[in-house]
């Protein structure tokens, strides 16, 4: 679309998530340059950063592979080691891209639409973010959630 369009905002599902910022590379700064905005749907994976590393969660819409289990794990046990819960990790980090202007996590009832509001409302401490960076698991150029904004 890129190549053949003008566009003033993508609604694209998965291309920026806390298991995936290859769009960093090449995707964002295109968008940046052209100004176009991104809404992104499913922040949490399709599943897999809402429920973690379950041999029955999906990624992609599809069934996870092993490295990837093992990717999800690795960051859920970040989140562990700071009391945060994964879910509010993957639902904050895009946000904090300047050319995402809101996700899209989906609900199927109103509790869930509730929990996704608290797990927006949830202060992830700085060193959170810098250990996710620091081991690899996140883009080092990624921006991450300012505490100022809480």
């Amino acid at each position: 679309f890129l190549d053949n369009f003008d566009l003033d905002f993508f609604l694209v599902a998965m291309p920026y998530t806390l298991l995936n910022q290859e769009p960093l590379e090449k995707i964002f700064p295109e968008c940046e340059r052209r100004d176009i905005g991104i809404i992104l749907g499913s922040p949490y994976a399709s599943g897999i950063l809402a429920k973690g590393p379950r041999k029955e969660s999906k990624y992609g819409y599809a069934d996870v592979s092993e490295e990837m289990l093992k990717k999800v794990k690795s960051i859920e046990e970040i989140c562990e080691d700071h009391g945060i819960p994964l879910k509010a990790a993957a639902l904050q980090f895009p946000l904090a891209h300047p050319l995402i202007s809101t996700v899209i996590p989906g609900a199927l009832r109103a509790t869930h639409v509730l929990e996704n509001i608290e797990m927006l409302k949830l202060p992830i401490p700085s060193e959170f973010w810098i250990e996710l960076k620091h081991s690899g698991l996140l883009h080092g150029d990624a921006p991450v959630p300012d505490l100022m904004n809480y």
